[in-house]
């Protein structure tokens, strides 16, 4: 993924700074007033910050740990005030002020220890979902049906899934499928979820036996978001002028729970089965290719896509958007492995998706010889859309980036702008081996 920054920090040439110091002389008695005075309040607020310190470390729901340290500096500091006061009857203020500030400051060392997310466990090994979606763009609501294959590793009873904001229909929970034929299959008995982890527990009648698989079935519904992940509402102006929308998507780093229940962790790849119900004036995108589309009632469309290989969560990506609006650039076919390469976006902006289309086809081609391992899909396409929130992301398949990292006109954009394109585009590229097919064990790596 990449991201943008600016630096908007200024000088102001107009500061004129003063090094010079004005230092006052004090005798003595007035000296150890001040220092008495200043010592007595920094100990009346190093009190009341313990005792309100403890109070909402009893109050709080997920409590903090701190560890405050404090008896060996305060003995510094009462030192570093006879060390001054000793030297001489007139001390300068100034100096040995700043030295009991300087060493204030260190009194209270605070550790802040939050409560660790729990992993989810690896007794139970993810092997495919098969998902189907039925967005609906106008109310901005999606409801979903799935299909969780596992295999079971080490015995248990229990089947945890991370999900968020999403409203299961508990009645639907149910183990539909096993390799195991000779017992009944397992019956849900309770859930539960944690909110801290975005875990949802899963306890059935009876353990799952190592080295069978079995299979999960739900549905649900969620809101689709205006907040730039997961499944999200993207607005664009058309060539008359008006509004609208379209949806696209943004799972990395764990959004991908936002849209449906599974093992949202980096390490854990499975093989992705997607399906979208559309209608017939809507185009949609995933990381495979569409496979078929089945006609159905009321002018809708349910288009089901290839698989993909096995990948992590995060690299999921979903797009609907009207056909009228909407279209890629005429596909390019990259060398002797008939891959399909091409650029994405609005129509009346792909004259100037260009030189991005260009770059792309090279750029496979060159990552295709310098790793000498062959890039694993059928396509690759890269999808400029208005409302991003990072520069681009490189799913699989199905890279996403913020228009503009894709526009180049040589009229109105400089030549700058062409190299930035050059850089964003090669480097999703290159994620495709480097995060796609070798991705990290966990965010940390």
């Amino acid at each position: 993924m990449v991201s943008e920054s600016f630096d908007l920090s200024t000088t102001d040439p107009t500061i004129i700074t003063n090094d010079s110091k004005t230092i006052y002389h004090v005798k003595k008695p007035i000296f150890w007033a001040i220092v008495s005075g200043i010592v007595a309040i920094f100990i009346t607020l190093l009190v009341l910050t313990i005792y309100f310190g403890v109070n909402q470390k009893v109050s709080a729901s997920k409590t903090t740990a701190t560890t405050t340290t404090t008896t060996a500096k305060i003995a510094a500091t009462t030192e570093a005030i006879e060390a001054a006061t000793a030297s001489s009857k007139t001390t300068t203020l100034t100096a040995t002020t700043t030295r009991i500030i300087a060493t204030a400051t260190e009194l209270i060392e605070t550790t802040i220890l939050a409560p660790p997310i729990e992993r989810i466990p690896t007794n139970l090994r993810q092997e495919e979902y098969r998902l189907t979606l039925f967005p609906n763009l106008t109310s901005e609501t999606f409801t979903g049906v799935l299909f969780y294959t596992f295999t079971c590793l080490e015995t248990t009873n229990e089947v945890v899934l991370h999900q968020k904001d999403l409203l299961l229909n508990n009645s639907t929970i149910k183990i539909v499928n096993s390799s195991l034929t000779v017992s009944p299959l397992p019956v849900l008995d309770s859930w539960s979820y944690d909110d801290y982890s975005e875990l949802i527990r899963l306890k059935f009648s009876s353990p799952f036996i190592p080295n069978h698989n079995y299979t999960l079935y739900l549905t649900f519904s969620a809101n689709i978001s205006r907040e730039l992940h997961g499944l999200y509402i993207s607005k664009y102006i058309d060539t008359n002028g008006i509004t609208k929308t379209f949806m696209t998507s943004q799972m990395e780093p764990t959004h991908a729970r936002t849209v449906f229940p599974c093992i949202d962790e980096p390490a854990r790849k499975a093989i992705f089965y997607i399906s979208v119900l559309h209608d017939s004036s809507e185009r949609v995108w995933s990381n495979g290719e569409i496979q078929r589309t089945e006609i159905l009632d009321k002018g809708k469309l349910l288009s089901h896509f290839t698989p993909t290989l096995k990948m992590s969560t995060f690299l999921l990506a979903i797009i609907v958007a009207s056909k009228s609006d909407f279209d890629c650039r005429p596909e390019s076919i990259v060398g002797s492995t008939n891959i399909s390469s091409r650029v994405c976006g609005r129509i009346d902006i792909l004259p100037q998706l260009a030189y991005a289309d260009e770059i792309a086809s090279k750029s496979l081609v060159y990552f295709n010889e310098y790793f000498d391992i062959p890039y694993p899909l059928p396509k690759l396409e890269h999808f400029a859309v208005p409302d991003f929130g990072a520069g681009a992301m490189e799913n699989y398949g199905l890279a996403i980036y913020r228009e503009v990292g894709l526009f180049y006109d040589e009229n109105t954009v400089s030549a700058s702008r062409k190299q930035y394109i050059t850089t964003v585009v090669t480097h999703e590229i290159a994620h495709q081996w480097f995060g796609n097919l070798v991705s990290p064990a966990w965010w940390g790596e």
